[in-house]
């Protein structure tokens, strides 16, 4: 925003760019440190969320006494790991084109009903994005179980993990989408403790409140959504 506003100022004076200024706005192009962390934990997220899933599925097969170093066991899989997320995205992009396309619908009858009115543009504006997110929303749901069989078996193709996510989610969406739901209290009460200790203790300590509870929070998800995995996955008779 910052490049975007010095170049737009430059070109509103009409000046002519000196090669020191061109050279100051290339440097803002520059990444950081901080852009070459968060390049690092997106690209390094997918693989440890899996070893968590790992950790978590080998405790409720009876591995109580497993180490917490099984997080990094599926580090093998980061190339693996990263294809799902992006397959998966993609995926669910597709099953939201019907109502972004719908969206767009008010432009084409405009081209050939000037006088249509504005109220019935918009109802089909939003009725598109209505649809939109709610194809997303169930196509993200059929989905919602392909980290888990990778985690699980990690020889497993993208494509596999996928259909076997399809596989354990029919007829259960609803299921996983309640259970989703009961951890909307906790994002609140996490909120609140978080407001509570901003105001009364400062930032710093409001900043630590909130990472140690979406960070217990997470943990809580992610046992719970194994011990779902775990009761319906296809057994091998």
């Amino acid at each position: 925003t910052a490049l975007l506003e010095s170049l737009m100022n430059l070109l509103d004076s009409g000046a002519t760019v000196s090669p020191e200024q061109l050279g100051a706005l290339l440097a803002q192009l520059a990444p950081t440190a901080g852009d070459w962390l968060s390049l690092v934990s997106m690209l390094v997220s997918p693989v440890l969320t899996l070893g968590l899933i790992h950790y978590m599925l080998t405790i409720l097969r009876g591995g109580v006494d497993a180490p917490f170093t099984l997080v990094f066991s599926r580090l093998g899989c980061i190339l693996k790991s990263i294809g799902l997320q992006l397959m998966i995205l993609l995926m669910v992009f597709l099953w939201m084109l019907p109502g972004l396309a719908v969206t767009w619908l008010p432009l084409l009858i405009a081209m050939v009903w000037r006088s249509m009115p504005m109220a019935l543009a918009e109802t089909i504006m939003y009725a598109g994005m209505i649809g939109a997110m709610v194809l997303g929303f169930r196509a993200a749901m059929h989905y919602s179980m392909a980290e888990f069989v990778l985690a699980d078996e990690p020889h497993t193709g993208i494509r596999a993990c996928i259909r076997r996510s399809v596989e354990i989610m029919h007829s259960r969406k609803m299921e996983l989408f309640l259970l989703r739901i009961s951890f909307v209290g906790y994002s609140l009460l996490i909120s609140l403790a978080t407001a509570l200790a901003t105001g009364l203790l400062g930032n710093v300590l409001g900043n630590t409140v909130s990472m140690a509870g979406q960070l217990l929070l997470n943990l809580y998800v992610f046992a719970t959504l194994a011990v779902f995995y775990e009761a319906y996955r296809p057994r091998q008779a």
